[in-house]
């Protein structure tokens, strides 16, 4: 067989050397099972988990495991497994544990539920205390500004309305008019 040139430099492309365990025979009536996806998103223990039950009329035979194990990744998860060399898993329990370490983030980044709601809680009396705040320190920018002249009255800014629209320049012409 030929050897192909990648970025990692020379790989064999033979049979033996790409299949986990060449030597494995599978019966004529074996059926290939539809594996469900790890991404490399979730929870690793429970992908293995699942991955074991799909397997499990298979007598618990290692190689038939670590064989299918490549089918249920994809994207970089898949990416992972193809790019590592085979050779160095000789059990399912080394495979499993390498995948879990590299995996392992993932169980760290999920929140369980007791955390959601300690961080729900949080939130929201920060949100509470935080928004009640604000409102504070608005009310007093705003009386700040009424006081200083930035801010006018609505009675103003209404009169003020009125004037454009009517085109008068003069206010007080008005308020003597109506007396």
């Amino acid at each position: 067989m030929r050897n192909l040139q990648g970025l990692g430099g020379y790989k064999s492309v033979s049979y033996r050397d790409l299949c986990m365990f060449p030597v494995v025979n599978l019966s004529l009536d074996f059926k290939m099972l539809k594996f469900e996806k790890y991404d490399r998103h979730g929870d690793p223990v429970a992908h293995l988990r699942h991955h074991c039950n799909q397997l499990r009329g298979i007598g618990g035979k290692e190689e038939v495991l670590m064989s299918y194990f490549g089918e249920s990744l994809s994207s970089l998860a898949s990416k992972w497994f193809v790019d590592h060399d085979i050779n160095k898993w000789n059990s399912w329990a080394n495979l499993a544990n390498e995948f879990m370490q590299q995996f392992q983030y993932n169980m760290e980044l999920i929140p369980n539920e007791k955390s959601l709601t300690n961080m729900n809680n949080k939130s929201a009396e920060n949100f509470r205390d935080k928004s009640f705040i604000k409102v504070l320190k608005m009310g007093e920018i705003i009386e700040d500004g009424i006081k200083t002249g930035r801010i006018v009255s609505f009675a103003t800014l209404k009169i003020t309305a009125q004037v454009i629209q009517n085109g008068s320049g003069n206010i007080g012409e008005k308020k003597n008019e109506e007396m």
